[in-house]
């Protein structure tokens, strides 16, 4: 093992069912090559460590204004505004603010630190038949920490999966996935114009990750975000449940789009594009799911 070797992880989050078998740990991985309009993770999208402000705790003291060591926050009357080019993440906002409004989205890990976080849940582990799921973000653009990490789990009796959007080249897709024994695969669109509004990757090779990994015996879950105006039609249904027969691959489930994670877009300076867009309640995803069901799939709502 590089002792050398770190990434960037910003959240470690337990209790978690849905994302594999029992009860599992989720290990968020920042960098992802899209930028999808409805992420609810927008911190995960940019590698590097981010600072925050948190709005709606902010009392507008000016404490990180005055006090920040690259001088990259200033007052708007008594909201602070971070320079991005000038901010270093380095977390004296956060020591100093009392309201605990600041927070830095990322932090440097080593696979050795990640593996002592997730060894806490192992009494959970063990009774559930859970284990750690990679998220993110995309895990594979950490190909090398992230395949690290899921070693050492595997090493302590751990089950590992792993969820990517499958936006990188095969052979980073496969090394980083190699040791998982699920892989969670995300599935948004089958329109490569549409796709290429948020991926500088081709739809194409998407698709064919998704194939070749099939191909060589990888056990492999659809998750498809169910996105108004976008995608909730029986249309990319069918196409889910064709691709998914011809891979046998035996369950699908479906994320309604949500809003939960709108108030980090602010946060981070950022827009929120979807805040217009109402929330798909699941009973409004209920006849997609019933249409895979019919189709001899397995399918779960919120999976």
């Amino acid at each position: 093992m590089n002792p050398e070797l770190k990434g960037i992880v910003f959240n470690i989050e337990r209790y978690h069912v849905h994302d594999g078998a029992g009860i599992r740990t989720m290990v968020f991985l920042k960098g992802c090559p899209l930028d999808c309009p409805w992420c609810c993770n927008p911190e995960s999208s940019r590698t590097p460590p981010e600072a925050s402000v948190k709005y709606n705790l902010c009392t507008g003291c000016g404490s990180c204004a005055a006090l920040c060591p690259q001088q990259a926050v200033r007052m708007d009357g008594n909201r602070p505004v971070i320079d991005r080019k000038r901010c270093a993440a380095c977390g004296a906002c956060v020591r100093f603010c009392l309201a605990g409004a600041r927070e830095i989205y990322g932090e440097w890990m080593t696979p050795r630190q990640v593996l002592e976080k997730v060894r806490g849940d192992e009494a959970f582990f063990r009774r559930s038949g859970g284990g750690i799921t990679f998220s993110g973000g995309e895990p594979c653009m950490q190909a090398e920490f992230v395949r690290e990490c899921m070693r050492l789990c595997r090493l302590e009796g751990f089950d590992v999966n792993l969820e990517t959007c499958g936006a990188v080249e095969y052979g980073v897709l496969h090394r980083t996935v190699e040791l998982a024994s699920l892989v969670l695969y995300d599935v948004k669109t089958f329109d490569a114009e549409t796709f290429g509004r948020f991926s500088p990757v081709p739809l194409a090779q998407v698709l064919n990750n998704l194939e070749q990994l099939a191909a060589d015996g990888k056990r492999i879950r659809i998750r498809c975000p169910v996105i108004p105006g976008f995608n909730n039609t029986k249309t990319f249904v069918d196409s889910v449940i064709e691709i998914a027969k011809r891979t046998g691959v035996s369950r699908v489930d479906l994320l309604p789009l949500h809003h939960l994670g709108s108030y980090k877009y602010g946060a981070l300076g950022r827009t929120y594009a979807m805040q217009y867009v109402p929330a798909l309640a699941r009973e409004a995803v209920a006849p997609l799911r019933d249409r895979i069901l019919r189709a001899g799939l397995e399918s779960v709502i919120g999976g």
